[in-house]
């Protein structure tokens, strides 16, 4: 039995690999939160945050719009011709250009939703300051790494952002 076992596990060691890879950055993304939002709650008072996390519910909005579900249909692209080199470049450039053209789309709509209701106007600079992460959903190809099944990439790029993001985050909250 144990024989059968061990054929089984080495067959799947990149699977089981990238299950851990995937099951880290999510376990991560589950705990940064948890850690951080009293404290920002603390720091900033509650109406403060209560516009912060507004704004970045309307960004998060402009990130799906960015995305477009490439996460999904570009993956299995990209899973279905990984040997293929041409076809590996046909899709890279084309889930590029689409999401640059989506990305100038949702610029444009903040700017008319800054334009045309006074709360936006009001806090314009915020509004600008979370757009400024859509940027992530533009330039990081995650699902890329995903149809070529390196996981540990997205992993490691991912926390090492969030650590970043954590420390500027308390860096400019003791600055102001």
């Amino acid at each position: 039995m144990i024989n059968k076992i061990k054929p089984i596990f080495l067959r799947n060691k990149l699977l089981i690999k990238n299950f851990s890879y995937l099951s880290a950055f999510q376990i991560f993304n589950i705990l940064i939160p948890l850690a951080t939002y009293p404290y920002l709650i603390r720091i900033l008072g509650r109406e403060t945050y209560g516009l912060i996390i507004f704004a970045l519910s309307i960004v998060t909005y402009f990130s799906m719009i960015i995305n477009f579900g490439f996460n999904i249909s570009a993956t299995k692209d990209v899973a279905e011709n990984k040997n293929n080199n041409n076809k590996l470049n046909e899709i890279v450039s084309s889930v590029f250009i689409i999401k640059i053209f989506l990305w100038f789309v949702s610029f444009f709509l903040l700017l008319v939703l800054i334009a045309v209701i006074p709360s936006f106007r009001e806090n314009w600079l915020l509004f600008f300051l979370v757009f400024g992460m859509t940027f992530n959903e533009l330039l990081f190809p995650q699902w890329f790494f995903q149809g070529i099944e390196k996981m540990k990439y997205i992993t490691i790029i991912n926390i090492i952002s969030k650590i970043l993001q954590i420390k500027l985050l308390i860096f400019l909250l003791h600055i102001c």
